[in-house]
């Protein structure tokens, strides 16, 4: 988890919680992932956060 440690600041965690929740919503609607990352960022993540949002919300 250090890489979450670069990526996210603690005020973050409320929002990636959400947002982790909300991608692993749209996988299971078999929302493609590449639609997931266009809007992760268009939330304002960036490429790099949109993409660890999406790898903890395939572990669950």
């Amino acid at each position: 988890m250090e890489e979450d440690i670069q990526l996210f600041a603690a005020s973050d965690e409320d929002n990636k919680a959400s947002s982790v929740a909300w991608a692993w919503d749209e996988m299971e609607a078999s929302t493609s992932e590449r639609n997931i990352l266009m809007q992760l960022q268009e939330t304002g993540w960036s490429v790099e956060q949109s993409r660890a949002i999406i790898d903890e919300a395939k572990q669950y």
